[in-house]
């Protein structure tokens, strides 16, 4: 049997309105002589709600009906069968019915009603006027002993002027939860900080805790939520919630350093980022110091948890749903019967990185390893002691073939 393409169904009326394809499937066969001839036909119909398949009699039969799929004939124009363009058309209309075309469709008519009320709730109605809802520098410096990393928008006469809370006089006092420490004298002047936090880059003044026992500066930039740069020279930091957001988008968008601290200092100044100062080196360093905390307080490393059949000093997540004697296997686990004892393999699985493409540093050949040995890499001490015990293998024989001698001249980076 053969199928033949799909052709003009004539005379064929629709009962339903909503069917307004019909195709004619015809089957073909072959005689004895190897002629081919018609052996039967089909309708199938495209739109709608298709109706059971009807197979209509042999052409050859005398009891062919003359009629199409209804019972009423008509004198109109044929059907095109092949008007696939109508019916694709019907089927994408019932498939974007919730499209986002259809929702798009229904917000661009309001874009500049939306686009006028954001505008309008960027500045009070009554400003520059005197009496205004907007606040004295001194209080909105009493009102973010806590916010001291907001931008406050500063109408300079003609326009609202995006500065720091340090162009108004505020200083951040460490020690005292938002005061000013008690022993600071008129005299000292405050140090100057660059902070760099969720929503920008920012310059501040700080007056640091004289107070009898108070602890070291460090100290007091973490107690306030604020990670140096340096231990030495305390000129620049990184804040906490900056550190934790960037350590999920690194985890879970797979950003690079250099787009998330571009992106900050476009946040500061989007006309002009380049004016901004440039933390991306400072980033580096204290990134991947915080990634390495992070891995030590989720491991229990700091605070001594040691869990069975693990090295206490590891800092990689175990996986508590691999068999673990002692922690989620039973007692007797090893009387289980060798036909069931699949039950208890653990399967390990690794993928290579043969290239080693970061092996080679070229900012820093002597970069060390904050985890050295506790990690998925064997501690080099280790390492250097099992290749010292084992016996080098003999040279191997020059290949004669030449896609083995090919292979030989490839570098190990290519491979």
């Amino acid at each position: 049997m053969m199928h033949r393409p799909t052709a003009k169904a004539k005379g064929i009326t629709f009962q339903s309105p909503r069917r307004k394809v019909a195709l004619v499937s015809k089957k073909m066969g072959l005689d004895s002589d190897g002629r081919h001839f018609l052996s039967g036909t089909g309708i199938v119909f495209n739109s709608g709600t298709p109706p059971k398949k009807r197979k209509l009699l042999s052409i050859d039969d005398e009891s062919l009906p003359e009629v199409g799929p209804s019972s009423a004939l008509t004198d109109g124009p044929d059907v095109t069968i092949n008007d696939i363009a109508s019916a694709e058309a019907e089927a994408m209309e019932d498939r974007v019915k919730n499209g986002v075309s259809r929702v798009f469709a229904g917000w661009k008519p309001h874009f500049r009603d939306l686009l006028a009320v954001l505008l309008a709730t960027e500045a009070h109605v009554n400003i520059p006027s005197l009496c205004s809802a907007a606040l004295c520098a001194e209080c909105i410096m009493n009102g973010h002993h806590h916010d001291p990393f907001h931008w406050i928008d500063v109408w300079n006469g003609e326009f609202f002027d995006k500065v720091d809370l340090l162009t108004l006089g505020y200083r951040l006092c460490l020690g005292h939860y938002g005061a000013c420490c008690p022993y600071v004298v008129d005299h000292v002047s405050p140090s100057k900080l660059v902070v760099t936090h969720t929503n920008g880059v920012h310059e501040v003044r700080t007056h640091w805790c004289h107070c009898p026992g108070a602890p070291g500066r460090v100290f007091q930039m973490l107690h306030a939520g604020l990670f140096p740069v340096t231990l030495d020279h305390l000129e620049s930091a990184f804040t906490v919630p900056l550190l934790k957001e960037w350590h999920m988008h690194a985890l879970m968008l797979k950003k690079g350093a250099y787009d998330y601290i571009y992106a900050l200092r476009r946040l500061s100044n989007n006309s002009a980022p380049q004016t901004v100062k440039n933390r991306y080196r400072e980033f580096n360093i204290i990134s991947r110091i915080w990634h390495h905390l992070t891995m030590m307080k989720c491991a229990g490393n700091f605070h001594g948890l040691v869990l069975p059949n693990r090295d206490p000093q590891s800092l990689t997540v175990p996986c508590f749903t691999c068999p673990w004697p002692g922690m989620n296997m039973p007692r007797d686990w090893k009387d289980t019967p060798a036909s069931l004892a699949y039950i208890h393999a653990c399967e390990l699985g690794g993928d290579g990185n043969h290239g080693l493409q970061k092996k080679r540093k070229h900012d820093d050949p002597n970069d060390i390893s904050l985890g050295l040995g506790q990690g998925y890499f064997v501690h080099p001490d280790k390492m250097t002691q099992y290749m010292e015990s084992i016996e080098a293998e003999p040279a191997m024989r020059q290949p004669v073939c030449s896609m083995v001698r090919s292979l030989t001249r490839k570098t190990a980076g290519n491979m």
